[in-house]
This record gives structure tokens, C-alpha cells and sequence, in this order.
């Protein structure tokens, strides 16, 4: 998820936790490496990765969890009327805010390019590629989790949901594991549950 994460637990005598700090740890970085094996675009081979990479029209069967953050950020598109929308990958890109420098949209550069023709030329190229948003450039289908691209430049960033994703995985991880009071934080995204004792 290209941030910190912190998890905070205070056991006391409720707690039923047979387990101690450091196999707990574990269970917790485990939890958070699998969600960045789905989720994380800096990941070269992570299944966003995977999914951003493909050529159009090639199919790919998405992971459950994949499957489900996509069907819940569709809605959460749908509900904001656009405002949030993870297939503005390409314009993330082309701001500089993607993964590398190397996502980075190219904008052609003249010698005698003024700071006004060079803003013009990245209003133009934002403009073409807000016709990617919306999903529009991909084929999907969650009753057979496929997708596909339509349009080579599509890209999915789930940087705005990820995270928040991230923090409920290992808050249900911690309740299944019994631990009744815990703060969990990534990238300032936080869930708690109970208090300290």
C-alpha cells in the first residue's frame, strides 16, 4: 500500500488469546502482505499489477477479494456520481502520483514550450484521458469475476480504498483471533475496537 501501518492490542482478562505477541505479529504481517499482494500497484506482481498490465481483450479471472473491492468501488462511483473512481488510474498516472516515474504519462516538450503551452498540452492529454474514467475501458463481469481492457491505457488505482480495505482485514483477523482491544492504523486509516484497560 506504499505506507506505515501500526496495530495497537491491549489484552486483559476477557481476552481469550492464546497466542503471544511475536506469532500474533506474524499473523498480522501476514494479513497485510496478502492484502498488498492483491492491492499494491508498487508491487510488480501484485494481481493490480497483473490486471493493469493486460493486453486488450485478454481476459483475467480476479481473486474473491479483488472481485469484491472492485464491486464495492463501482457502487461507491456510482453513489459519488464519479467523484470517487479508481479507473482514473491514467490521470493519476500522468500527474506523477502513480507508482513510478516510468506510468508517468509522456507530454511532448518543445525547446521554446511556455509554462501556458505546456499546461495546455496536460489539460488536453487529462482531458483524453478522463474518457478512460467510469470504467469505460474495461470489461467486467462479477458473477464470473472476469475482467478485461478495452483501451490499453486503462489503469485501476485503489489507492483511496485500499488502505481502508487493509485496516478492516486485520480488524476481522483480530476479532477472529479473539483479541478484544486494538487499534489498528495504516496510512492513518483506523479501526479500533473495546479500549485500554
Amino acid at each position: 500500500m506504499g505506507t506505515y501501518y501500526r496495530v495497537s492490542y491491549w489484552m486483559d482478562g476477557n481476552d481469550k488469546v492464546d497466542l503471544t505477541k511475536k506469532i500474533l505479529s506474524k499473523k498480522v504481517k501476514r494479513k497485510l502482505e496478502d492484502v498488498n499482494q492483491v492491492f499494491s500497484h508498487y508491487i510488480a506482481d501484485s494481481e493490480i499489477s497483473t490486471i493493469n498490465k493486460l493486453k486488450v481483450g485478454q481476459n483475467y479471472l480476479m481473486s474473491a477479494e479483488f472481485n469484491d473491492l472492485l464491486r464495492r468501488s463501482i457502487e461507491f462511483t456510482r453513489l459519488s456520481h464519479g467523484y470517487f473512481d479508481p479507473s482514473i488510474g491514467p490521470l493519476i498516472n500522468l500527474y506523477g502520483f502513480g507508482p513510478s516515474q516510468k506510468n508517468k504519462t509522456k507530454i511532448p516538450v518543445k525547446a521554446k514550450k511556455t509554462q501556458k503551452d505546456q499546461t495546455i498540452a496536460l489539460s488536453n492529454q487529462a482531458s483524453d484521458l478522463l474518457l478512460l474514467a467510469g470504467y469505460r475501458s474495461f470489461k467486467i463481469d462479477l458473477k464470473k469475476r472476469t475482467i478485461s481492457k478495452t483501451d490499453s491505457r486503462a489503469y485501476l488505482n485503489f489507492s483511496a480504498i485500499a488502505k481502508g480495505y487493509g485496516v478492516d482485514e486485520v480488524a476481522k483477523l483480530l476479532v477472529h483471533l479473539k483479541v478484544g482491544n486494538f487499534l489498528v492504523d495504516i496510512g492513518g486509516e483506523l479501526r479500533s475496537k473495546g479500549g485500554k484497560v
